[in-house]
């Protein structure tokens, strides 16, 4: 019995991640986070040194 709760409350855990990961409301946030890597950085401020490779 304990098992068979412990699998019904897995499979809800998982389809919660399924809804909040592909649902409507996620699309624009993930669309803005795949932008991320290709956006340029930030100039240095004061105190931090830019590193250049």
């Amino acid at each position: 019995m304990t098992s068979g709760i412990i699998t019904v409350l897995a499979m809800l855990g998982f389809a919660a991640v399924v809804w909040w990961a592909y649902g409507p409301n996620s699309r624009e946030r993930f669309k803005q986070a795949e932008q991320l890597p290709l956006q340029d950085e930030a100039p240095a401020t004061q105190g931090q040194v830019e590193v250049q490779s």
